[in-house]
């Protein structure tokens, strides 16, 4: 086997092993917010119903949009607010670091620079955060559970 493969290979996994991990940890959390809002408030939480129809949103609308439209409903939905944190904290943190730079000043207090940076990113960017955004919410959807 090539040594240049098996490389590509193991950066290959060690990607998803990170993603899998923050998935489970921001899941985590989503769920543990979402059961505390259940609580404080009469609304049902919806973290896992949301996690689950975000990516077919970014599909037919595009990233742009499906953050957009996150954004919009985080001001009112606390589930939507941590949809639309746990994006930018992966896009963030993810281990290739390209759009590190980029988001170095998106914070939860700050998060209005997630929405800046997306939609100034160019096309090839664009391309990349929509299937990395689409991988992470395949381990989200995972994670996160509705209670029957």
């Amino acid at each position: 086997m090539n040594t240049t493969d098996d490389t590509f290979d193991r950066i290959i996994y060690n990607i998803g092993q990170e993603r899998a991990k923050k998935a489970f940890a921001l899941a985590k959390e989503g769920m543990v917010k979402e059961e505390q809002n259940g609580k404080n408030k009469s609304t049902k939480g919806n973290y896992a119903s949301y996690v689950r129809r975000f990516p077919m949103l970014i599909k037919v609308n595009g990233l742009t949009y499906a953050l957009s439209f996150a954004y919009s409903k985080a001001q009112s939905d606390p589930d939507w607010k941590n949809l639309y944190l746990h994006v930018g904290e992966w896009l963030k943190a993810e281990p290739t670091g390209i759009l590190e730079e980029k988001l170095k000043n998106f914070t939860r207090k700050h998060n209005r620079k997630l929405m800046e940076v997306v939609v100034a990113l160019e096309y090839e960017e664009l391309m990349w955060a929509t299937a990395e955004v689409i991988e992470l919410f395949d381990w989200l959807k995972r994670f996160a559970y509705e209670d029957k």
